[in-house]
């Protein structure tokens, strides 16, 4: 593990503190990791700041996905390992006992699970179907009694020669909304424009806006009155010099409306966007230099000011991520073979050796050592709340654990 740009007296007081205070510290970010063939499952604490895989998922397949699911006592984290002959493989497990699962179904009519959300108690399931052969992928609704489809599905219906492949499902405010790409021809595939659909529970069209081509990602912004979704797109194929970019669609009573975030020209391929409250995060992907950029702008469209976070210069194939963590207000990015913590005074930086091998994907989760959501301002502090507890730290313990441990290294 790598410290960039943070005091190490600020950021270990911290850990001691809250660790001292909450006992053992429960997991924060949970990933896997992945060699393409096999593939593990691990977990991050904030307060100790360290990760550790988890008994029990030492033989994964090298392709998975992980999501989080619900609050408090209900909290779940959905695992599932890609199959998409047989079918994708489920495990459910709580994020305070994760060797402990729950619930394993064999998802026989989903087989490329892309994301999951809940709403009212349902789960929801985008499956980015296949590409050759060419089949349109659903968001199918999946019961959370024993975690198996109903036959309850939405399909978009793509104008003639396009499939349509749901790649992204959120619940924003009381509605649902589902993302999908159409795509055409064979590989990198001929992409039209992308749609997103606003569904209700029961998987009813309740609105739809096209946006740009084969997008990637999207983020809920709950406004007064209307659902704002921040929408990133690839602009084409990939890795083809395009230019992507972020929709800011609006759903109101009054209608829907669509309008581009102002972005420099060489921001890339968006590959990734979140939002914590106050600002929009998204990662630029520039294959020709192989860089992957993260950057922050603020929703206001009169500030229009973009500004670079962090710079990674990577080959890895795996899709970048950035999640926001409301629970420790913190920003978490999968960038190249490394997952990435921001916070106002920079970033902690975990690598491969650090995580036991190569991320392959993300999901926050609550941890009983972190408080609920709701009680920050919106900006992204190193560890939250527990911050101010810095200043009762036991500075004699401090120096004992900065001798024991090799001096962190900055970057210029």
């Amino acid at each position: 593990m790598k410290l960039f740009r943070l005091r190490p007296g600020k950021m270990l007081a911290v850990a001691l503190v809250v660790a001292a205070l909450t006992g053992t510290a429960g997991a924060d970010v949970m990933y896997t990791t992945s060699d393409y063939t096999n593939g593990a499952l691990g977990a991050i604490s904030l307060a100790k700041v360290e990760a550790k895989l988890v008994e029990g998922f030492a033989l994964l397949g090298g392709d998975t996905a992980l999501f989080s699911l619900g609050e408090g006592d209900a909290a779940r984290v959905l695992l599932v390992e890609h199959n998409i002959t047989d079918g994708d493989r489920a495990y459910v497990f709580s994020p305070s006992e994760p060797s402990d699962v729950l619930f394993n179904p064999a998802w026989s009519t989903i087989n490329n699970t892309y994301d999951a959300a809940m709403l009212n108690g349902k789960l929801y399931v985008a499956d980015n179907g296949l590409y050759a052969p060419a089949t349109n992928g659903p968001v199918v609704e999946v019961n959370t009694t024993d975690y198996m489809p109903t036959n309850t599905s939405y399909s978009y219906t793509a104008s003639e020669g396009n499939t349509s492949h749901a790649v992204k499902v959120a619940a924003v405010g009381d509605s649902l909304y589902a993302l999908f790409t159409l795509a055409s021809g064979d590989y990198p595939y001929d992409y039209a424009q992308s749609v997103i659909m606003k569904l209700s529970a029961s998987m009813e069209e309740l609105g739809k806006k096209e946006v740009g081509e084969n997008a990637s990602d999207m983020a809920g912004i709950v406004a007064v009155g209307e659902d704002k979704i921040a929408v990133a797109y690839n602009g084409g194929a990939q890795e083809s010099g395009n230019v992507g970019g972020i929709d800011i669609v609006t759903f109101s009573s009054g209608g829907i409306s669509s309008e581009p975030l102002e972005l420099p020209s060489n921001v890339g391929e968006i590959a990734a966007v979140c939002y914590d409250g106050s600002k929009l995060y998204f990662i630029g992907v520039n294959y020709a230099s192989s860089e992957k950029t993260l950057y922050s702008t603020p929703v206001d469209h009169d500030a229009r000011n973009v500004v670079s976070v962090d710079t990674v210069e990577t080959t890895s194939y795996v899709p970048p991520r950035v999640e926001y963590d409301p629970y420790n207000n913190v920003i978490v990015a999968l960038i190249g073979d490394e997952i990435r913590i921001y916070g106002s005074d920079g970033h902690i930086d975990f690598d491969n050796k650090d995580l036991g091998g190569y991320p392959y994907s993300i999901a926050i989760v609550p941890s009983s050592s972190t408080p609920q959501p709701g009680g920050s301002s919106g900006g992204c502090g190193v560890f939250g709340a527990a911050g101010l507890l810095a200043l009762l730290a036991p500075w004699v313990l401090l120096r004992l654990r900065l001798r024991l441990r090799p001096r962190p290294r900055r970057s210029a």
